[in-house]
């Protein structure tokens, strides 16, 4: 091997591991930025993960009776933003603590939503929803938390 390919070898090894480096601390900052909101949050025993209706009535009962709901997140949120309490107060807190506005159901506008995604280890990762209702003076009527993992 030549000094010039020796050092390009070397070089490309640096930055190999010094990528990989990187890598592994910004996996390691995601998986400690879970919020304490939905850490140790649990999915629920239903099928159906979300809340908006699907426009059947049938179909909507039967996605009702089985949703996924979280019970440690829904009991956590519903303790913070009962029933009354004011959405622009939930979404300023669910924001803070990471989760990105995504708008609201094309079934039911007055059902919203938003979601976070984070890294538990590096094969899987968890995804939480929360969901809500609010009445035509923008106070919540329900809210529901969904938690699911994704593993490879």
């Amino acid at each position: 091997m030549t000094r010039r390919a020796y050092h390009v070898a070397l070089l490309l090894g640096v930055v190999l591991v010094a990528s990989a480096t990187v890598g592994i601390a910004i996996h390691i900052q995601r998986r400690f930025d879970i919020p304490d909101l939905i850490r140790d949050a649990t999915m629920g025993r239903g099928g159906f993960i979300g809340a908006c209706p699907f426009g059947d009535p049938d179909f909507d009962k039967l996605a009702r009776e089985h949703e996924a709901v979280s019970p440690q997140l829904t009991s956590r949120l519903r303790r913070r933003f009962p029933a009354g309490s004011d959405e622009r107060q939930l979404i300023q807190f669910l924001i803070a603590v990471g989760f990105e506005q995504e708008g609201n159901c094309d079934t039911d506008k007055t059902i919203r939503y938003v979601s976070i995604n984070r890294s538990t280890n590096f094969i899987s990762e968890m995804n939480a929803s929360v969901y809500w209702k609010v009445d035509s003076r923008q106070k919540i009527v329900w809210i529901k938390g969904f938690v699911s993992f994704i593993s490879l």
